[in-house]
């Protein structure tokens, strides 16, 4: 028995750099891609009143700069102060990543790295144009939806993926990384 704990432990210890490999792998992925897609999307437009119908009365590529939070909710709220919000909430998903490492499965682990590389993109983005680039833009006729970005996208599905893991992935810890 104590020999087989003692295995136990260190195939957990030998997973633990290979959790931690993807986790920042997945995050650094996920900025690289939001940050290349708004460079992107922005030489190809290169003006804010250029607008590419990708399916016409659906969606369209657009160029908006969002000085606000949450779907431009906020934008009258100082930079410094947007940014110290987001570090604040980024840094609260990094602790708890932290706190909860080696309790985490795969879905929490894909989850949160959604979050924060979404996240991150989104700080970049706004300190360094002092706003976020958003560019996706779905419309029906005169109604539509908040223009955004991959990055919101990403974290949108990473809270979506979050909450389903405490469902599905808290049964015996069956999806674990092992």
């Amino acid at each position: 028995m104590c020999f087989l704990s003692g295995k136990i432990r260190k195939r957990r210890e030998s997973i633990i750099p290979l959790k931690k490999f993807f986790f920042f792998l997945l995050t650094f992925g996920i900025v690289l891609f939001d940050l290349g897609s708004k460079y992107f999307v922005k030489a190809i437009l290169q003006n804010p009143f250029r607008q590419i119908v990708v399916i016409p009365h659906f969606f369209s590529i657009i160029y908006v700069k969002n000085y606000g939070l949450l779907f431009g909710f906020f934008h009258r709220i100082p930079l410094i102060i947007k940014i110290i919000v987001m570090v604040i909430g980024l840094s609260a998903v990094l602790f708890f990543v932290i706190k909860s490492y080696y309790s985490l499965n795969k879905l929490e682990i894909i989850s949160l790295s959604f979050i924060l590389g979404g996240g991150i993109g989104n700080l970049i983005d706004r300190t360094i144009n002092g706003a976020v680039f958003d560019f996706l833009y779905f419309y029906i006729g005169k109604h539509s939806w908040p223009t955004f970005n991959f990055a919101d996208s990403l974290i949108d599905v990473g809270i979506v993926l979050f909450i389903l893991a405490q469902f599905i992935g808290r049964k015996g810890h069956a999806s674990n990384i092992s």
